[in-house]
């Protein structure tokens, strides 16, 4: 029979999970690395965001593009121009 977990394994072990789905690993992923279930770990985790990986929300645009300009001579330079939107 399996002893019971003391509170401060179950926040240790809640915080291996939630650092393995804010680097975008998936459910799946967490359940077959942790040994549970997909529902168990959807259920601890639904409300932890993605914060870095190829599924992390995309960053704002900035404030500003850069725009090509010819220069009198020949050639060109950038040049920064502010978002009119």
């Amino acid at each position: 029979m399996q002893r019971p977990r003391t509170p401060a394994e179950a926040r240790a072990r809640m915080v291996l999970l939630t650092a393995d789905r804010i680097a975008g690993h998936t459910f799946r992923s967490i359940a077959a690395r942790h040994g549970l279930s997909k529902s168990q770990v959807h259920r601890l985790l639904r409300d932890v965001p993605i914060l870095i990986g190829p599924r992390a929300p995309k960053p704002e645009p900035p404030p500003y593009r850069l725009e090509l300009v010819p220069l009198p001579g020949g050639g060109y330079t950038a040049r920064t121009v502010a978002w009119m939107d």
